[in-house]
């Protein structure tokens, strides 16, 4: 999972790039080295949930600079999920 992962955001365009960092780290940009104690590293975990993975869109947790990713089959479908997620996610909104 993690080369497909690492091959699919080498394909995203500079404008992608900027979405998927909004997507998991909640800013379009990383803070530079040594700036607010810059110790938390990006994580990329599975993600299981019941049904077809291949339908399940990818989630983020912006707080802890991570994000969850079904198994999916191939790269074209993962790609297709990450860009649905990124364009389409809210964002925090706070606790309902």
């Amino acid at each position: 999972m993690p080369q497909r992962f690492w091959k699919v955001l080498e394909s995203f365009t500079p404008d992608e790039r900027v979405l998927f960092l909004k997507f998991c780290w909640g800013r379009t940009r990383l803070p530079a080295a040594g700036r607010w104690g810059n110790t938390r590293k990006f994580k990329l975990s599975k993600r299981v949930k019941q049904g077809t993975n291949d339908s399940t869109l990818p989630m983020a947790h912006t707080c802890f600079f991570e994000v969850e990713l079904p198994p999916y089959s191939n790269e074209a479908v993962m790609r297709k999920r990450l860009l649905t997620a990124m364009h389409f996610s809210t964002g925090y909104t706070g606790f309902q």
